[in-house]
C-alpha cells in the first residue's frame, strides 16, 4: 500500500466550456466535470494518468473540484480537426473573431470565414471518479495559487503534474483524498460491544458508564458496524454536512460520547466525512437542534466557511437527538478560541 501511495501522482486539468474557448480547432471534450474528463492520444501527457492519481479540476479563473481517477476508459473514435486554410500555413491554433469578419484568425494572424477541417481517428480516453469527486465551493484559492507546485509549467496545455505538495493549500481536500490516517483502533470493550445493538424504541441518554475505563480525546475511528449501518439506514449514504457520498470516508460519529451500547442508538449519530469527522470531536462544530443550522468555529475558518449556515442533510422525520445536539452546541460555544 505505501508503494501504491508512492506512486500517485496529482494532476491539473482544465476544463474550459465552448463559450470560454479561444481555440477552436477541435471540438469540445463534453466533460462531465462531477464524473468524468475526457481526452484523446494528441492531449500531451495522456499516456502518464493512471487510476488512483488524484487530479485538481480548473478552468480560466477558478479551481472547480478535486478527485481521485478510478479507472480509464479508452474507446476509438474519429475527431474533427481545423486549421489554417492558407496552402503554406500548418497553424492549427485558431480563434473566433466574434464580431469581426472574417470569422477566424490563426496564430500566424491569416484571416478567413471557413477553416479547413480533417477527420483523424483517435483513442478516445475518459478518467471516471464518479463518487470520488469533491466540488470546490470556496474563493480563497484560486488556480494563480498552483503555479509555484507545477513541476513544469505550460499554460498551453490541459493536462500537467502539479507536486504533491500543492494539496497542503487544501486542508479541507486532502483528508478526503488521501483517505483518513489517524483511525485509533476499537478498545477491547469496544470490539466487544461491536456486534451488539441497543435495544428498539425511543432513545435516552444516561450518564453511566458501561464500558471499563477507556479514554480518548477524539475517538477518530469508522465507528462500529452495526451503529454505521444503522446511520446509513436512516440517514442514507451521504454526510450529513457535506453531501460527500463517497462511502469508503464516511464514519459513524456520536453525538453524545460514547459509554456503553445504549448509545450507538441512530439518533446518537451523524454519518460525517472523515474530516467533518474530526472537526465534531473536537467541538470545531455544532448543529442547532430545532433548525439544524450548521455552525463552524472561529478556528476552523476560513478553510470550512463554506459550511457556515448551511443545514444538516436529514430525512423527513429521521432527525437526531435534539437533547443531545443541544448538549454539543454548549460545548462548542464554551470552547475557548485561545486554545490550539
Amino acid at each position: 500500500m505505501q508503494q501504491l501511495n508512492n506512486e500517485r501522482k496529482l494532476w491539473v486539468l482544465k476544463s474550459i466550456e465552448d463559450k470560454d474557448r479561444s481555440n477552436l480547432a477541435i471540438d469540445s471534450y463534453k466533460d462531465k466535470i462531477d464524473e468524468s474528463y475526457n481526452y484523446d492520444n494528441y492531449v500531451p501527457n495522456h499516456k502518464q494518468i493512471k487510476p488512483n492519481d488524484f487530479i485538481v479540476i480548473i478552468d480560466k479563473k477558478k479551481i472547480i473540484g478535486f478527485a481521485k481517477i478510478r479507472n480509464i476508459n479508452t474507446t476509438l473514435d474519429v475527431k474533427t480537426m481545423r486549421s489554417c486554410p492558407e496552402r503554406a500555413c500548418t497553424k492549427s491554433t485558431i480563434s473566433s473573431r466574434k464580431k469581426l469578419k472574417p470569422a477566424y484568425k490563426c496564430s500566424n494572424g491569416h484571416l478567413f470565414d471557413i477553416p479547413k477541417e480533417i477527420d483523424k481517428e483517435i483513442t478516445k480516453y475518459t478518467a471516471e471518479y464518479k463518487d470520488n469527486y469533491i466540488p470546490y465551493n470556496s474563493v480563497n484559492k484560486t488556480p494563480l495559487d498552483l503555479i509555484p507546485y507545477y513541476d513544469k509549467l505550460n499554460r498551453q496545455l490541459s493536462m500537467q503534474s502539479l507536486s504533491l505538495a500543492a494539496l497542503d493549500l487544501f486542508p479541507e481536500i486532502a483528508p478526503v483524498l488521501f483517505g483518513r490516517t489517524d483511525i485509533l483502533p476499537l478498545s477491547p470493550e469496544e470490539a466487544n460491544d461491536e456486534n451488539e445493538s441497543p435495544e428498539d424504541g425511543e432513545y435516552n441518554s444516561n450518564n453511566e458508564d458501561e464500558r471499563q475505563s477507556v479514554s480518548r480525546q477524539i475517538k477518530a475511528r469508522r465507528g462500529q458496524k452495526n451503529f454505521r449501518d444503522s446511520l446509513i439506514e436512516r440517514y442514507g449514504k451521504i454526510c450529513m454536512v457535506t453531501g460527500c457520498t463517497i462511502l469508503d470516508i464516511l464514519e459513524a460519529a456520536h453525538i453524545k460520547p460514547y459509554r456503553g451500547i445504549k448509545d450507538n442508538h441512530a439518533a446518537n449519530g451523524l454519518l460525517l466525512r472523515s474530516d467533518i469527522h474530526t472537526l465534531f470531536d473536537l467541538n470545531l462544530l455544532a448543529v442547532e437542534p430545532n433548525t439544524l443550522i450548521i455552525h463552524v468555529h472561529e478556528r476552523a475558518l476560513p478553510e470550512y466557511e463554506y459550511l457556515q449556515g448551511k443545514k444538516l442533510i436529514v430525512k423527513k422525520d429521521k432527525s437526531p437527538s435534539n437533547k443531545e445536539l443541544e448538549v454539543r452546541l454548549n460545548d462548542f460555544k464554551r470552547l475557548d478560541t485561545r486554545i490550539v
